[in-house]
């Protein structure tokens, strides 16, 4: 069996999504004026501004079909 972060990283390869470690989450910057964090929390996903100044959509679950509606 594969170590979690392995098997995170492996799925995410085999979808074409980037994974985000916890510390590359905890140094980019909550964008809340631009989706609230009432919104974030209720749809289990993020809106961050990383480091090289670029916006990205952190989600906890990729597959969730309500959040692909949202």
């Amino acid at each position: 069996a594969l170590p979690p972060d392995d098997f995170v990283t492996l799925l995410a390869a085999s979808t074409r999504m980037t994974t985000v470690r916890m510390d590359a989450l905890r140094a980019a910057t909550p964008l809340f004026d631009w989706v609230s964090f009432t919104d974030c929390s209720q749809r289990h996903c993020v809106l961050v501004r990383q480091g090289d100044g670029k916006p990205m959509l952190v989600l906890d679950d990729p597959f969730d079909a309500t959040l692909q509606e949202a």
